[in-house]
């Protein structure tokens, strides 16, 4: 073993590195299921300011909770479209412009395939709120290199 050169190196490329373009795939599942945590979250806070008048079998049935309820899921699919997008982009150590597009183009096939077009507004709000969100690292990036 060569002293001068530190342990965690192999090949001019750290395990550092290695070990942060593996985990970017895991970052974006991770970022998924952090969105679907909060949403739940949620939904269940809203939940329980309902009045037991307007509990039938676990669900409530007040007027308001149906109108921000329906508010809530597109909300949490835009959520999810921001996090999947920026928890692998914060983990890469570089590239990373191009990670921010390919976790935001992975998403949209995903969201098409997964949803079948049957989900029209939280598709369009995911897809919306992830090509902002890809735009904002881009303007991001290019500033900071200025």
């Amino acid at each position: 073993m060569n002293p001068t050169r530190p342990f965690f190196t192999k090949g001019g490329r750290s395990e550092l590195t290695i070990a942060r373009w593996i985990l970017a795939i895991p970052a974006a599942f991770l970022g998924w299921f952090l969105a679907l945590f909060l949403g739940l979250l949620a939904h269940g806070f809203l939940t329980s300011l309902c009045p037991t008048d307007m509990m039938v079998s676990g669900a409530c049935i007040a007027s308001w909770h149906m109108k921000i309820s329906s508010f809530l899921v597109p909300a949490f699919s835009g959520v999810a479209a921001i996090l999947v997008i920026i928890f692998p982009t914060v983990v890469a150590p570089s590239y990373r412009l191009q990670v921010s597009v390919l976790a935001y183009v992975s998403g949209a096939i995903a969201t098409f395939v997964l949803t079948q077009g049957q989900i029209i507004i939280e598709t369009n709000v995911a897809l919306g709120t992830g090509l902002l969100t890809v735009s904002a690292i881009w303007y991001l990036l290019r500033r900071h290199k200025a």
